[in-house]
């Protein structure tokens, strides 16, 4: 079975939310078979709102970028994700 590297720009709902405690929330709820490289970037984006760049690394299954969006969406503090770049490993 192959895998797959995902680049995920991750924005946060508002400037007070810490983009340190979204990642480690991520980190410690990260359903099995999904991997979070440790190498994350903070950015500002607009009027405060700061987004988060993280690359995961999922096993190739059918709907499997699904789970993982819907995982991310479901973060308290988190108000979109949106892929910046797709590879397979």
């Amino acid at each position: 079975m192959g895998k797959f590297l995902l680049v995920y720009l991750i924005k946060l709902e508002s400037p007070e939310i810490d983009p340190d405690q979204v990642v480690q929330s991520i980190r410690g709820n990260l359903p099995d078979g999904f991997q979070m490289q440790d190498k994350t970037e903070v950015k500002p984006l607009f009027f405060g709102i700061k987004g988060i760049n993280a690359q995961f690394i999922l096993p190739e299954e059918e709907g499997i970028q699904d789970r993982l969006e819907d995982f991310l969406r479901g973060i308290e503090g988190v108000a979109e994700v949106e892929v910046e770049y797709m590879t397979r490993l």
